[in-house]
């Protein structure tokens, strides 16, 4: 790819293959059923930038080329991703995803779950074209890999003596391995050197951490208009994320007691979660 161009180069490389991994999302995505086609269109706009793609194309195009494979492993990581956010809105009981109804309000939790497991079972299938055992491997390993991350999240949730290494070895887990294994697998697809591979896989991973840090910063500092999903969920289920874990060491007194037996009680109101976002101010 050339040096010189930045931005706008790369999003020329990059928009003819979005455009044919559309096209392959939304046939891998079909459904004869009716009310399941509807939820599954529906779903779609859970697709958001579509980072996890661009990455495999950039890294792909920057250690060799772009192949058909790089399209089909595209489509495969953002169905992965599409129905852990399914999955993610169920568990913390979110209203909001894109400016919309999130899937578990517009229908139920139980059709959500069931529609998650279709993506997966939709990507996985997708998985076996890309032709590439490694890559069958490394994907479905992360699949477990990502529900270890919310297992153990969910497992200490409302606990205030998480630290900073429990929090990163979470979100490496939850958000970064999806990160690692696009950046990972679309050297490794490219050509590329076993030294230029594991390079790349940990870009991705330290790609995924910074980005999972900036979401829980947005959390509770954010707006719901302006990021587009429900916001304030992680203090309302006891999640210590890194913002919290910073803001309780600051606190003294009657407002570290607040916040800690907020955190704890798992059931902060609007009221409580704008209490908090001033405390950060």
């Amino acid at each position: 790819m050339p040096a010189a161009g930045g931005l706008e180069s790369t999003q020329q490389l990059v928009k003819p293959r979005m455009e044919a991994l559309d096209r392959l999302m939304a046939e891998t995505l079909a459904a004869e059923t009716p009310c399941v086609a509807e939820m599954l269109d529906y779903a779609a706009r859970y697709s958001g930038k579509r980072l996890r793609p661009a990455l495999i194309f950039v890294v792909a195009d920057l250690c060799g080329e772009i192949k058909d494979a790089h399209v089909k492993l595209g489509a495969v990581v953002e169905l992965i991703h599409m129905a852990t956010l399914v999955h993610d809105d169920v568990l913390d009981q979110a209203t909001l995803r894109r400016n919309t109804e999130a899937v578990n309000i517009r229908w139920n939790n139980k059709d959500a779950i069931l529609l998650g497991d279709i993506m997966f079972a939709r990507a996985i299938r997708l998985l076996v074209d890309v032709g590439s055992i490694r890559a069958l491997e490394r994907l479905t390993e992360t699949v477990a890999i990502i529900c270890e991350g919310e297992i153990h999240q969910n497992q200490l949730s409302g606990q205030i003596e998480v630290d900073e290494a429990t929090y990163t070895r979470i979100i490496g887990q939850k958000t970064a391995s999806l990160y690692a294994a696009s950046c990972e697998l679309g050297a490794l697809l490219a050509g590329a050197s076993p030294d230029l591979v594991k390079a790349f896989e940990s870009f991705g991973e330290s790609l995924g951490i910074a980005f999972q840090i900036i979401d829980d910063c947005l959390d509770l500092s954010g707006s719901e208009e302006v990021v587009g999903k429900s916001l304030g969920t992680d203090i309302s289920n006891g999640k210590m994320t890194l913002p919290l874990i910073h803001l309780l060491g600051t606190l003294r007194g009657d407002e570290r007691l607040g916040l800690e037996t907020l955190i704890r009680a798992r059931n902060a109101g609007s009221e409580e979660i704008t209490g908090v976002r001033k405390l950060l101010t």
